[in-house]
């Protein structure tokens, strides 16, 4: 693979950066950027100041620049503001379309975002005659009409004056414009194969840096948090949110409990669905489960205390009703962890069952409580899937793997158009 001959500037546009209470996306971007710099680009972020109030930040030597926004609906309550804000809102932002415009020196535009803040970056791409690609990270066309239900009803029966400037940048046209689609699901990147015959499309996982996670202190974070050595420990790190079903766990806990007495659950995550929670906390209180859960809102991503947590526990679950990907499985992985997960998805495309996962019905609590018994009552099996799960990490996942593809089409699009 060769570096361009000369430093070229990629910018990267996304509707908001806020790894602590997302991450996800904010992780594929960050990463993909450090893999970038090593073959001699530049890449920068431009983003709106939604859930932050830093107009500027360095992460990781990426700089992050942030614009103020606005939510171009009449009559939105500050509760309606505050769901959109977490979860969906259709942002857009003059200054960041201002400062698109008038950056000096950019080469290419990727999107990690569609709608009104990815027709800012079409727009710019279209008038400095340069290219432009979008990377899906889900949830276009793959979101179930529950989660599309919920992120919209914020601002059902309001006034959207937003579709003007939608419709002046081209935001219908984002798919049609790009130079390349770029998925991380394989699910995803089916479905734009057939709907999109015509467009360049890429499968690009998402990756992991199995090292960083492959040495932490569980011992440590166990003493942290009080709980015992002899404890076998679940965990689910994933946001709070309907989406990521955590109240099957704690439904299913009971049950577990009955065969191995001493089983403790944990879950970490951002709160991005606040009644969610309140449930959440409300049912392990009325099952008598709080001297066997532990929750935590959030633990800071690449921290010590993540790779920490992860060392920590016996068996990673996630029992997700809707996964573009799902990166922390990657993590478990490289942890060297047995994983549980959801049939449904992105997820479908990287977890090989009974080798290095575990599958389950997240409809289904017997089948949440089947599996974890299973790993519970076999060393062997635990062992096989941590081990399978850590060499697929290494192997194929490794963001320096991962890279390769988006920086192969950077530099082809990028000779395309001197």
């Amino acid at each position: 693979m060769h570096s361009p001959k000369k430093q070229k500037s990629i910018l990267y546009i996304c509707r908001r950066f806020n790894p602590d209470k997302w991450g996800g996306t904010e992780t594929v971007m960050i990463q993909s950027a450090l893999q970038l710099q090593k073959e001699g680009y530049h890449v920068e972020i431009f983003t709106t100041l939604a859930l932050s109030n830093l107009r500027e930040e360095w992460v990781q030597g990426i700089l992050i620049q942030r614009f103020p926004y606005i939510l171009p609906w009449f009559g939105l309550s500050k509760k309606a503001k505050e769901a959109m804000l977490l979860k969906g809102g259709n942002l857009f932002s003059f200054s960041l379309l201002w400062a698109v415009l008038w950056k000096r020196n950019i080469n290419l535009i990727h999107l990690h975002s569609s709608h009104r803040i990815g027709a800012i970056g079409r727009f710019a791409a279209r008038l400095r005659k340069i290219p432009y690609v979008i990377t899906f990270h889900g949830g276009w066309l793959s979101i179930p009409k529950e989660q599309t239900d919920q992120m919209t009803d914020p601002f059902k029966g309001k006034l959207e004056w937003g579709k003007v400037m939608g419709f002046f940048l081209g935001s219908r046209h984002i798919v049609r414009d790009a130079q390349a689609l770029i998925c991380v699901g394989k699910d995803e990147y089916n479905t734009c194969k057939n709907r999109f015959p015509e467009k360049r499309v890429l499968y690009l996982p998402n990756g992991v840096n199995p090292a960083f996670f492959s040495h932490g202190n569980g011992a440590q974070w166990r003493m942290a948090h009080n709980i015992p050595s002899s404890k076998k420990m679940i965990l689910c790190l994933s946001r709070i949110d309907y989406q990521k079903n955590q109240l099957s766990l704690v439904e299913a806990l009971p049950d577990i409990l009955k065969n191995h007495t001493e089983t403790y659950l944990v879950l970490v995550g951002s709160v991005s669905a606040p009644a969610y929670y309140d449930l959440l906390i409300q049912r392990i209180q009325t099952l008598n489960l709080t001297n066997h859960v532990l929750v935590i809102q959030g633990v800071p991503p690449q921290s010590d205390n993540i790779r920490d947590l992860y060392a920590a526990c016996d068996i990673f679950v996630l029992p997700t009703r809707h996964e573009p990907f799902g990166i922390v499985i990657l993590e478990a992985w490289a942890a060297g962890k047995p994983v549980v997960t959801s049939a449904i998805g992105g997820i479908l495309g990287f977890v090989s069952p009974e080798k290095d996962g575990l599958f389950i019905d997240p409809e289904n609590s017997g089948s949440l409580v089947d599996q974890i018994h299973r790993i519970l009552s076999n060393h062997d099996l635990a062992r096989k899937l941590g081990q399978n799960g850590k060499k697929k990490a290494y192997q194929e996942y490794d963001w320096r793997i991962i890279a390769k593809p988006l920086i192969s089409l950077y530099n082809e699009l990028l000779e395309l158009n001197d």
